[in-house]
């Protein structure tokens, strides 16, 4: 017994006639010892070496800060198992106990300790679960999730939010998100994962989150999470899982600030391979922004799948070979990409790991896009590799030539000043010939080196310029050495196509090769008159 106790103190002054507008000052401290009466008077005070408690006539209740929260859990538990729940050997299951605490009150504090569960945790619509730290609390689940936030009909379990405490199960997910909008996770540490669908605007941040084993994910996001923002967290996915994977369909999600460490798969947006899954879909200004990631057979995927649009900027990407992750293919991977920036990121790529991979396996165009990759660390002898399904359509090739901005291979950029012609195009660039005389026929000749062009490239317009006189009988094959017909073919005598002060438009075709030479030739006619053609392209 120590030798300040309040009770005494109190007896020591009752001779004073203390009036309710009166106070006792006391120089000094007080101190309040342990308390073990079996019925004590409502109104002791006591310390447990852990925390003050008083007695409201039925049970002990804190008075720290930590009551503010107004539930705690252990008010609910057997005091006989808080002894084992403090030093972390607990295995009697809590959950029943802990499921009455979070039915009882919204805001449910959680004491430093370990809780043993068998059952997932349900918490109430505006919940609050607060722990006395990521690594000081921890909710262990054996054989279940630990959590569901969401009852699974509508969203009326919204709002409930995680602090600062330790969710960890041996099944995947550790916490399942189903039909809970507006959730928070903040200063946690996820062991097994974090699953959500059909839950918008929720946020995830300062956590550690992981995961391990095939087909699992730290974070896996499917079926309508917009403006979901996982921001600022330390992840990985070990060597057989992902780190942060956005199935889609979202619209304006954030992955952005985070560590990625040892993760087979990193950052994947609308790029899940389970293609029949209605849970995926496409993404839209979905930001993929300031991560630093190490350690990933593929770092960042976007739009493998189902389309994507958004920001791919500001990333670092330290992924040098190492034997925890060994594989390495391709730093940062596209598919189905339209009107989006893949700017400013910072490629430390392996050895053999080509920075950029642009898989195009849907016979649609690629278009609007910006594609830069001014810090590449390891350049390939291929910086942009063309795969998948689509990748020798030229059509296809040829609208992304046309249709984007590529700027991957600066030893052959507008910067280097060896290369001019291998600037990605912008503004359109154009070739005028010389001038031809009807009735005389050319050589084969060569108007666009297919050296100059390293994706592709699309004709805008071809017309007729400067004509004098009669072209009756002349005609003009504008291709390429593969065929010759490709752009104009020599059905259209030039003689009739309609004028407009010396200027006609020429029927044309529009994909320009990338692997051959485009060419033209003037068959000869009887006119003696002149002309030239101007051809206004496209290229990259």
């Amino acid at each position: 017994m120590q030798k300040y106790i309040l009770l005494l103190i109190l007896i020591s002054i009752s001779h004073l006639a203390l009036t309710q507008t009166e106070k006792m000052e006391i120089e000094g401290a007080i101190i309040v010892s342990s308390n073990d009466a079996p019925n004590p008077a409502a109104g002791t005070i006591r310390w447990t070496g852990q925390d003050f408690e008083g007695f409201d006539g039925s049970q002990w209740k804190s008075l720290t800060g930590d009551s503010q929260l107004k539930n705690n859990v252990l008010d609910y538990i057997p005091d006989h198992l808080h002894a084992s729940i403090a030093d972390g050997t607990n295995t009697t299951d809590l959950s029943s106990y802990i499921q009455s605490a979070l039915d009882a009150e919204c805001s449910t504090y959680f004491p430093e300790g370990s809780y043993h569960l068998t059952s997932t945790l349900y918490p109430k619509r505006n919940a609050t679960l607060t722990g006395a730290g990521k690594h000081a609390t921890r909710l262990e689940a054996i054989g279940v999730s630990a959590l569901h936030l969401g009852d699974g009909v509508g969203s009326a379990q919204r709002s409930i939010s995680l602090h600062h405490m330790n969710v960890k199960g041996d099944t995947y997910p550790a916490i399942r998100i189903f039909q809970s909008p507006d959730f928070v996770i903040q200063n946690c540490h996820i062991q097994q994962g974090v699953h959500i669908s059909l839950a918008v605007r929720g946020i995830i941040s300062e956590c550690r989150l992981g995961s391990s084993g095939a087909g699992t994910r730290a974070v896996l996001a499917d079926d309508y999470v917009n403006g979901l923002k996982v921001t600022n967290n330390v992840v990985s996915g070990g060597s057989g899982g992902g780190a942060i994977n956005l199935k889609g369909p979202n619209t304006n999600a954030q992955v952005a600030g985070n560590i990625i460490e040892s993760s087979k798969f990193g950052i994947f947006v609308s790029s899940d391979p389970i293609t029949a899954s209605s849970a995926a879909g496409s993404s839209r200004s979905v930001r993929v922004s300031d991560n630093y990631i190490e350690q990933s057979e593929v770092p960042i995927f976007v739009g493998g799948i189902f389309k994507f649009n958004g920001v791919v900027k500001n990333n670092v990407i330290g992924n040098a070979q190492t034997s925890v992750v060994p594989n390495r293919y391709s730093t940062i991977k596209m598919g189905r990409i339209y009107n989006c920036e893949i700017v400013n990121n910072q490629i430390l790529n392996a050895t053999n790991e080509i920075p950029f991979e642009l898989v195009v396996n849907a016979a649609e165009a690629i278009d609007g896009n910006t594609i830069s990759g001014k810090y590449i660390q390891n350049r390939q002898g291929v910086n942009l590799a063309i795969t998948g399904a689509y990748a020798t359509n030229n059509s296809l090739l040829a609208a992304l030539g046309s249709r984007n901005y590529i700027d991957v291979d600066m030893q052959k950029s507008i910067s280097n000043a060896l290369y001019p012609e291998h600037m990605s195009s912008i503004e359109p660039r154009e070739y005028i010939s010389p001038i031809f005389t009807a009735n005389e026929g050319t050589a084969i000749s060569k108007w666009l080196d297919s050296t100059k062009i390293l994706y592709g490239g699309r004709l805008i317009s071809a017309e007729l310029i400067d004509v004098t006189g009669d072209l009756t009988g002349c005609t003009l094959q504008i291709g390429s050495t593969v065929n010759l017909n490709e752009l104009v073919n020599n059905n259209i005598a030039l003689d009739t196509i309609a004028l407009d002060r010396g200027q006609g438009v020429l029927p044309a075709g529009s994909f320009i090769r990338r692997t051959d030479d485009s060419v033209y030739t003037v068959n000869a006619g009887t006119g003696s008159g002149t002309f030239r053609f101007r051809l206004r392209f496209k290229i990259t």
